[in-house]
């Protein structure tokens, strides 16, 4: 049985970058770096946080969201 490698293309991770960076830049942050985690589970889940960088405090590692969840 052949498997059509087409039928089924996963959300660009590029693409879900641009998406966080589009709504932390409309929440007003400016300073910030992405950072990419996947999780070790058996569904390979992929995090991003992002790292808040400001003059005042020490940067912080915030979670942001469930980017992509790969269902089987």
């Amino acid at each position: 049985m052949r498997v059509d490698k087409q039928a089924y293309q996963p959300p660009s991770v590029t693409n879900t970058v641009k998406e966080c960076r589009k709504i932390l830049k409309s929440e007003g942050f400016t300073a910030f770096s992405l950072i990419f985690k996947r999780s070790q589970s058996l569904i390979p889940n992929i995090f991003f946080a992002f790292r808040q960088v400001t003059s005042t405090t020490s940067s912080q590692e915030i979670p942001l969201i469930l980017a992509i969840s790969s269902a089987t």
